[in-house]
């Protein structure tokens, strides 16, 4: 059994990339990482590249990821309200939008991006190249076409990290405006998230 140092390295030998964990813990705080304040998650991920960060509910600027992370859904109305006056959305699309991001229902404590304890997510910014490998060892593993849903809202905290992690299933993305903006995501690069067991998996071939 690899550890997960092992897994790490062989992510990037095999499919490129930097891999981030996320940690989502329902108990105790996430160890060895800064907690931070006032930020985006997608922020937080470009910070997690140098130091181990900690986000709680009250960390987050962004009404989306407290959405999806369940810290905050009373904030649905100006989600939807901000997709009509700015992104320019019939009024029943982006409430139809809005309520079909996935979320999750309440109780997580925290999110640890690099922290000490077990992830239960790996996510990376890859070239297409790249991810077309990761989906050829996919396929060839589990007989299946990945069943992606594409968004250009709420797409690294919701589509990724939360689809990633309540679905245990490999999530894409080509971002959201928020994201390609605050979080430095390359315009060549796609958001890959992929599960810590589905990873170990993909690397031992069974």
């Amino acid at each position: 059994m690899m550890d997960l140092k092992e897994v790490l390295r062989q992510m990037e030998s095999s499919f490129g990339g930097r891999w981030y964990r996320l940690e989502f813990s329902y108990g105790g705080m996430p160890k060895g990482g800064t907690h931070l304040e006032g930020v985006r998650f997608c922020e937080a991920v470009t910070r997690a590249s140098l130091v181990p960060v900690v986000l709680t509910a009250e960390s987050l600027s962004c009404d989306a990821a407290r959405y999806a992370f369940g810290w905050n859904h009373d904030v649905r109305g100006a989600m939807e309200a901000r997709l009509e006056e700015q992104a320019g959305f019939p009024h029943r699309y982006a409430v139809e939008a809005i309520g079909d991001l996935p979320t999750l229902d309440g109780g997580l404590r925290a999110i640890g991006i690099n922290t000490e304890g077990e992830p239960q997510v790996f996510m990376a910014y890859l070239q297409p190249q790249q991810v077309m490998k990761l989906l050829r060892r996919y396929e060839a593993l589990f007989c299946e076409r990945p069943r992606v849903e594409l968004s250009s809202i709420a797409a690294l905290c919701s589509n990724v990290a939360v689809r990633a992690f309540r679905d245990a299933k490999l999530t894409l993305s080509f971002g959201c405006e928020e994201s390609r903006r605050h979080g430095g995501i390359p315009r060549d690069r796609v958001i890959v998230g992929l599960p810590v067991e589905v990873a170990k998996r993909l690397l031992e071939g069974s």
